[in-house]
């Protein structure tokens, strides 16, 4: 074969290279078109709403969420659920709560913006959750309202206390608020909870954001347990009462089992415990403000408040945290008791104001209470026992008002068993 013939072969060789090479660039763009038009069959625009009230294609909330748990669309789907001014009573057609699970990213927004227009209420015999997020989802609830009982004899604070109204009990109505577990989370901003057992609560690796929320009359507040984190802002919570014995109310925060709480500016009334923290787990307890446009100026600044519980704070089993800039008033027990190798550091304008004991460390533990106040203790300020330290620097000249036998001064102070209290 000539060298001209060699050449003419090799260009017909290419020349069929580059028409294979079109036929199969060709066959992987009809192939990319096949798969865009695939997932135009499985996807749909974001957010998807669905629109709940009378005269809408979904009459209750629980409608939208059982069409969102019967559609497992592909990709990030966010669903919103928009709902109409009314009344949604739980249970509805035999189904207690609106459940996402599995990775559901949902809205639940109340159109009108004013919580009292859309009011979720408990009218069951059971104790159940009115929402839950589950398995790797995520809710975002605003402006929404949570009741519980409906129908009852008497007043509802005395039947809790005289347990003739308790939980699972036929008529009782008493449901829970909002639920995160098993790796999801929650935001809720600006809604209103009334006579639950409880108001929030995650567990299991979940996180809620919280703002802005108002409880009544409720056994307990918002606590997370199980390697879970609440972080709760300028809200206010109130119980059914202090009590006593294993009739108490609960608490309005807490934190179970290696959880955390942060809590900034709340006002807590009217529980058993304020903020409770056990079983190496840990909480902090501050101030609200906002930055002026200096970015440095702090305005709108709301204190932390705890009032009318038994205790305070209740620190205990390895646990700890911190409060400062903070009002506790008119305890039946101990303001703040820190206990079981725990510690506490209320090291910044933390004032108490009236209890048993102000400050209260016992079992191997330590609190830091420097620049603190305790003024109308009953018993005692400050009170170290059984190799336990408690911080008071700055505080000694503060003591005013306790009981006489133990006030003013350095004798406001007990230290028993190996224990000790310093004072500056």
């Amino acid at each position: 074969m000539t060298l001209e013939q060699q050449i003419a072969s090799l260009n017909d060789n290419v020349g069929n290279l580059v028409s294979k090479s079109d036929q199969l660039t060709g066959t992987i763009e009809d192939k990319l078109q096949e798969y865009e038009d695939w997932k135009k069959t499985i996807h749909k625009a974001n957010p998807i709403i669905l629109q709940v009230g009378a005269d809408k294609e979904f009459i209750h909330p629980v409608d939208a969420a059982t069409h969102i748990a019967n559609n497992n669309l592909a990709g990030n789907v966010v669903w919103k659920i928009e709902i109409d001014p009314g009344i949604y009573e739980f249970p509805y057609q035999g189904i207690h709560e609106m459940k996402f699970s599995y990775h559901k990213n949902v809205q639940i927004i109340n159109k009108s913006g004013i919580p009292t227009d859309v009011i979720f209420r408990y009218v069951g015999d059971e104790r159940h959750y009115m929402i839950i997020a589950e398995r790797n989802s995520h809710v975002d609830i605003r402006n929404i309202s949570f009741k519980g009982i409906t129908q009852i004899t008497g007043t509802f604070i005395s039947q809790i206390k005289d347990k003739s109204l308790r939980s699972g009990m036929a008529g009782g109505g008493l449901a829970h608020g909002i639920l995160a577990r098993f790796n999801s989370s929650a935001y809720i901003e600006n809604c209103n909870f009334n006579r639950l057992w409880h108001a929030v609560h995650c567990h299991d690796n979940c996180k809620i954001d919280i703002i802005n929320i108002t409880g009544t009359e409720l056994y307990g507040g918002a606590h997370c347990t199980a390697n879970s984190r609440i972080y709760i802002r300028r809200s206010s919570l109130r119980g059914v009462g202090a009590g006593t014995g294993s009739n108490a109310p609960w608490a309005a925060l807490g934190a179970f089992h290696c959880s955390t709480i942060f809590c900034y500016g709340i006002d807590a009334r009217d529980f058993h415990m304020g903020l409770y923290c056990h079983w190496g787990s840990d909480f902090h307890f501050h101030q609200a403000f906002d930055y002026d446009t200096d970015g440095i100026t702090k305005i709108n600044i709301k204190e932390g408040y705890i009032e009318n519980c038994y205790h305070a704070l209740h620190i205990w089993h390895r646990s700890g945290g911190n409060i400062n800039n903070a009002l506790i008033k008119n305890m039946q027990s101990h303001a703040v008791l820190c206990g079981q190798s725990s510690n506490i550091h209320a090291h910044h304008n933390v004032r108490v104001d009236g209890a048993a004991i102000g400050f209260y460390v016992v079992h191997s533990a330590c609190i830091i209470a420097n620049s603190s106040s305790a003024k109308n203790c009953r018993h005692t300020a400050y009170y170290a026992y059984y190799k336990s330290e408690l911080h008071a620097s700055t505080t000694s000249a503060k003591l005013s008002g306790n009981n006489v036998n133990y006030s003013p001064g350095g004798s406001a102070s007990l230290g028993n068993y190996d224990s000790y209290i310093y004072f500056n």
